[in-house]
C-alpha cells in the first residue's frame, strides 16, 4: 500500500511539473513574445537553444525522480540483528567514530527499520523506507531521495532550470504590455496569463536559485544537506570541530568526484585518510 501511494504521488507531481512547464511555454507562444517571433521567423538558433534547455530540464527532472539514488538492499535475514547487539557493546570512543574502529576494520551499523547494513554517510529515509548511500535529503517535489547516485543529476537539473527560468522571465517581462498600466482592468486583461507565468517563474526560480547555490557549496566541500543541518546528531562527525569536514579532499577533487565518479565510494577510506583516523 505504501509503495502504491508513493508511486501515485510521484506520478501526480510529474504530471503537475510537466503541465506547469508546458503551460508556460504555450502561453509564450500565444502572446507576442520573442519566442513567438522566433517561431514565425524560423530562427533555428534561438529555438534550438531555448527548447534544448527546456527538454534538458524536463529530462533531468525525470532522471532524478526515477533513478536509484543509492538504495541499500534490504536484508531480510533476521540473524543480522545480532550485529547491532555487538555494536552496542563497543566502547564510547569507537561509537563516536561512526562504526570505524581503531584497528581500521569497518563495523557497519545495522538499520533498525529495514535491517540493512549502513556504510558511512548512509541514512534511513522515513519517506522512502529505505537506507540511502551518502544520504543528502528527501526531495518532496521529486518524491525521492537525493543520494550518492542521483545528486549530480539533481545539481545539473538545478543549473539547467536556473538558466531556463532566467531566460523565460526575460521573455515574459519583455512581452508585458505597459501601455495600459494606468487602467488596471485593461492591463490585467491584456497580461493576465503572462502575469500568472511571471508569478510561477519568480516563486519557483527563487527556490531553484537558492538550492543551486547551496548544493554547489555542498559539491565543492564534499558535504551533504543532512550532515550540514544535523551535524550535532551524527556520531562520526562529533570527534571533529564544527569547521572540519573529514570528507573534504579539496575543491578540485571534490567537484571531479561529484560530477564524474559514478561508482559507490568507500567513505570509510576517505574518512580515515582526511580525518587522520
Amino acid at each position: 500500500m505504501f509503495r502504491r501511494n508513493n508511486c501515485l504521488i510521484l506520478y501526480t507531481r510529474c504530471v503537475v511539473h510537466v503541465f506547469l512547464n508546458i503551460g508556460v511555454v504555450i502561453t509564450l507562444c500565444i502572446y507576442k513574445t520573442d519566442l513567438k517571433d522566433a517561431l514565425l521567423a524560423g530562427n533555428t538558433g534561438y529555438l534550438f537553444s531555448y527548447f534544448g534547455l527546456f527538454i534538458s530540464s524536463l529530462s533531468l527532472y525525470f532522471v532524478c525522480s526515477f533513478l536509484d539514488p543509492g538504495f541499500i538492499p534490504i536484508n531480510t535475514e533476521q540473524s543480522l540483528s545480532g550485529v547491532s547487539v555487538q555494536n552496542a557493546d563497543r566502547n564510547e570512543e569507537e561509537k563516536l567514530l561512526g562504526g570505524i574502529t581503531a584497528d581500521n576494520e569497518d563495523n557497519y551499523h545495522v538499520c533498525g527499520f529495514c535491517n540493512s547494513q549502513q556504510p558511512l554517510r548512509a541514512r534511513h529515509c522515513a519517506d522512502c523506507r529505505r537506507c540511502v548511500r551518502k544520504y543528502d535529503h528527501h526531495c518532496p517535489w521529486l518524491e525521492t531521495c537525493i543520494g550518492e547516485q542521483n545528486h549530480r543529476y539533481f545539481w545539473l537539473f538545478l543549473l539547467v532550470t536556473t538558466v531556463l527560468v532566467g531566460w523565460t522571465v526575460a521573455i515574459t517581462w519583455r512581452a508585458l504590455s505597459f501601455t495600459t498600466l494606468g487602467m488596471w482592468k485593461v492591463f490585467l486583461q491584456d497580461n493576465l496569463f503572462l502575469l500568472v507565468d511571471l508569478l510561477i517563474l519568480l516563486f519557483g526560480g527563487f527556490s531553484v536559485i537558492c538550492l543551486l547555490v547551496f548544493h554547489t557549496y555542498l559539491a565543492i566541500t564534499n558535504a551533504t544537506t543532512w550532515e550540514s543541518m544535523a551535524r550535532h546528531r551524527i556520531t562520526y562527525l562529533r570527534p571533529f570541530d564544527i569547521t572540519v569536514n573529514p570528507f573534504d579532499e579539496g575543491p578540485c577533487r571534490n567537484i571531479s568526484q561529484f560530477l564524474c565518479d559514478c561508482r559507490e565510494r568507500r567513505w570509510e577510506t576517505v574518512y580515515r585518510k582526511v580525518g587522520n583516523i
